[in-house]
C-alpha cells in the first residue's frame, strides 16, 4: 500500500450506535497477514510470559472487533467485513 492513502476515517454517532466510516484502497487485502495465536504474539519483554487465557491455555484470536469469525489468512486489520472503497460499519450499538 501506498503511504499516500487517505483513508478519510471517520467515526460518527447515528441512532443505533456508532460507527466507522472509512475509504480503502484495491490493493489493501494484499497486505500479508495471519491468524494471531498465542505462538505468534510471543513473549513480552516486560512480563516475559505468553499472551494466554487466565487457566493458561493458549490463546487464539480467532473473532473481529465485531464477533465475525476470522479466517486463517484475515483481513488486515480489526474488522472482517471492510471491503476496497467506502465502507460504513456499526463497531457498538447503542445500549
Amino acid at each position: 500500500m501506498s503511504d499516500a492513502v487517505d483513508p478519510q476515517i471517520k467515526i460518527s454517532e447515528e441512532a443505533d450506535g456508532l460507527y466507522l466510516t472509512i475509504t480503502l484502497p484495491a490493493n489493501f487485502t494484499q497486505v500479508p497477514t495471519q491468524q494471531l495465536d498465542t505462538a505468534a504474539l510471543g513473549v513480552p519483554r516486560v512480563v516475559e510470559e505468553p499472551f494466554e487465557h487466565p487457566d493458561g491455555t493458549p490463546l487464539t484470536i480467532d473473532r473481529d472487533l465485531t464477533g465475525a469469525a476470522l479466517s486463517g489468512k484475515p483481513i488486515p486489520g480489526p474488522i472482517q467485513a471492510l471491503q476496497a472503497g467506502p465502507n460504513h460499519i456499526k463497531v457498538m450499538a447503542r445500549n
